[in-house]
């Protein structure tokens, strides 16, 4: 992503990687439908739970004249990157994680304990955008109190490797994979 500014222009470009392929969709009236594909007519005059009868009938007939039995017949997805089976990751925070590891730990993989502690309370008050210039509730802290100071200590050393493992995952194909 590096050739990139932003997300957003990263994705107009590249979000063919991520999209299934072969998708039960309506064809574009000058579009000629893939070849591991069957055309339907279906009449709109009908209801919906009759329509879905007869299809379901007609799919069935021809999976058996092609020799397919619906037990055996798991598709295999098309899309190169898929989200992990089963995902539903929190995307604020893989975020943050992410863009703690890349702006303070790559820069200075040396920290550890407290200065990592006020590297990372640094990075976030100095964010330009207000909005994000504040410091996630997971890595606050009650001043004078140390005990949690150390927790908030393990929880920065977590996020790092939760984001180091994450950056594995992408580098294997599977987004965001598993990393707990």
């Amino acid at each position: 992503m590096d050739k990139f500014t932003s997300f957003n222009e990263f994705w107009s470009s590249q979000k063919h990687l991520f999209v299934d392929s072969e998708i039960v969709r309506r064809l574009n009236n000058d579009e000629q439908p893939p070849s591991q594909s069957l055309v339907l007519v279906v009449p709109l005059n009908k209801g919906v739970t009759e329509l879905l009868t007869d299809i379901k009938s007609v799919l069935l007939d021809e999976f058996e004249r092609l020799g397919h039995h619906e037990q055996q017949r798991k598709r295999q997805r098309q899309a190169i990157y898929l989200l992990t089976p089963g995902s539903q990751p929190k995307l604020e925070t893989i975020r943050e994680m992410l863009s703690c590891y890349r702006d303070v730990y790559l820069p200075n993989p040396h920290l550890k304990g407290k200065k990592l502690l006020k590297a990372v309370h640094n990075y976030y008050l100095g964010r330009k955008n207000k909005k994000w210039a504040k410091i996630p509730q997971v890595l606050k802290f009650k001043s004078g109190d140390e005990d949690d100071k150390i927790r908030i200590m393990r929880n920065i050393r977590r996020y790092l490797q939760t984001a180091d493992q994450i950056v594995l995952n992408v580098a294997k194909g599977n987004f965001p994979g598993e990393y707990r």
